[in-house]
């Protein structure tokens, strides 16, 4: 005997059911491809104090699946000082290695991107807070294959304070 049950939600987009084939029962659940988007992590972020040295901000991260994902990544120093945060870092550093432990990627000063419209474009469409046109805040807007990376903040002129280090992910659902 087989038993097969299913319940659509409409309101939700999402859908489960039960299979029953003697004693052997299996359960399904489902959602839409605009209700799974909206589960999904968007980005992280993690705030540090970076020093000299190795004493610097470190947030690894992994691009899973089998497409390459754009990705939105930002080093925050400058900018905290506007969110209340004393002694922020004046002037970030960003790298970005991949798993080898190469440089892939960085940057020091967004400004000085090759693509600063399409890092502001990107940083509106994540939700991410504005950046002044004049700001030491580094970023690196790019594609990354599936793979493990980290990306690395430290300071361009050995100072040191606080920094927040984002990683947003702009791939679509």
């Amino acid at each position: 005997k087989q038993i097969i049950s299913l319940a659509i939600n409409a309101d939700t987009s999402t859908l489960s059911g039960t299979t029953i084939a003697g004693s052997t029962s299996t359960t399904y659940t489902g959602a839409s491809e605009a209700v799974i988007a909206a589960q999904r992590l968007g980005n992280i972020s993690s705030r540090a104090n970076v020093g000299t040295g190795a004493n610097v901000a470190i947030a690894g991260f992994v691009i899973s699946g089998t497409d390459s994902k754009p990705v939105l990544i930002r080093a925050i120093g400058p900018t905290m000082s506007v969110f209340g945060f004393s002694n922020p870092l004046a002037a970030p550093k960003l790298e970005l290695y991949n798993s080898a432990n190469t440089v892939i990627a960085t940057n020091t000063g967004w400004s000085t991107a090759s693509n600063t419209a399409a890092i502001a474009a990107a940083s509106t469409q994540s939700g991410a807070f504005a950046l002044s046109a004049t700001s030491a805040d580094s970023v690196i807007f790019t594609t990354l294959a599936p793979g493990n990376y980290t990306a690395v903040v430290s300071s361009a002129n050995g100072g040191t304070g606080i920094a927040l280090v984002e990683v947003y992910d702009l791939s679509a659902a």
